[in-house]
């Protein structure tokens, strides 16, 4: 649980690891006020240049426009 960082703990209740990349961490966790479960990705050094902040801002709004579908996570 140390990549996740403490404030995520307060409100999430992580199950397992889901995968890595050469980008972040995915995290299969629980809600706790809702008991919904989630999943929660951790970006390494997201804005530590354009690159990887274009790349971070293209998968967030890429997850928006397809927040309706069945298959993707909601944002």
């Amino acid at each position: 649980m140390m990549d996740l960082d403490a404030k995520i703990l307060l409100k999430y209740e992580p199950i397992s690891k889901v995968g890595k990349g050469a980008y972040g961490i995915v995290w299969k966790a629980i809600e706790k006020s809702s008991k919904k479960m989630v999943a929660i990705k951790k970006i390494y050094d997201a804005f530590t240049n354009d690159t990887d902040a274009q790349r971070t801002y293209r998968e967030i709004f890429f997850l928006l426009e397809m927040g309706n579908h069945p298959n993707i996570i909601k944002i």
